[in-house]
């Protein structure tokens, strides 16, 4: 939904991101390498508990310096525009407000395949209330929000065990 009309993101703000995420990304790999490997009780290095997060904080690695050289290639490191900068800030903020709201307002409150629906919702909405058709908009983030909701649920449920808040 997302990209019709709307102009792209400034390089220097996927600039900043990107040394955020990179920054994330090292600090996840870095508390998974603290975590016990559980060798010494005969387990196999690949089950350890911070081989998932490790892997999620190389990806996050990867992709930031990816977003950074394309940032860089955009002309991040020319002037920017007065007032884009406080524009992003606020959609970056209005995102985190509404992460926080779903991880202290929603889950365990309600069942977690309604949580998520509402949050995906939700989130879709706040960045998608310009332009026409808030209708047709609504209906289309209704239903992102449900299947997603669901399945992610089913997913972690069924698949891999592990029972949702």
């Amino acid at each position: 939904m997302a990209g019709h009309g709307d102009p792209a993101t400034p390089p220097r703000t996927d600039l900043v991101l990107a040394a955020v995420f990179f920054v994330f990304a090292a600090a996840v790999l870095m508390a998974s390498a603290s975590m016990p490997t559980f060798t010494d009780q005969g387990t196999p290095l690949y089950v350890a508990p911070g081989v998932v997060p490790a892997f999620h904080g190389v990806v996050l690695a990867i992709l930031s310096v990816v977003l950074g050289v394309r940032a860089v290639l955009r002309g991040a490191l020319r002037a920017a525009p007065v007032g884009v900068a406080a524009q992003n800030l606020g959609r970056v903020g209005l995102a985190a407000v509404l992460a926080v709201g779903f991880a202290v307002g929603l889950v365990g409150r309600v069942p977690f395949w309604l949580a998520a629906a509402l949050f995906i919702f939700t989130f879709i909405m706040a960045f998608e209330l310009r332009g026409g058709g808030l209708a047709r908009k609504a209906a289309i983030a209704m239903g992102i929000g449900l299947v997603t909701g669901v399945g992610i649920t089913l997913l972690f449920e069924r698949v891999f065990l592990i029972r949702m808040p």
